[in-house]
């Protein structure tokens, strides 16, 4: 959606980012841990679904 970045004032675009995903070799293996963008993961994604749906009517 060319204008996603501009929803929210940007806020709705951050929360649709790939989580972060780093590293860690603390136990001697080779392992990935994945960090959210925020407690509102959830509903963002709901309200980016729902945003979409009106916009394709």
């Amino acid at each position: 959606m060319p204008a996603a970045a501009e929803i929210d004032a940007g806020e709705f675009y951050a929360q649709m980012k790939a989580p972060k995903r780093e590293r860690d070799l603390s136990t001697g293996q080779l392992r990935y841990r994945w960090s959210e963008t925020g407690a509102l993961d959830h509903y963002r994604h709901a309200h980016a679904f729902d945003h979409l749906a009106c916009a394709s009517q």
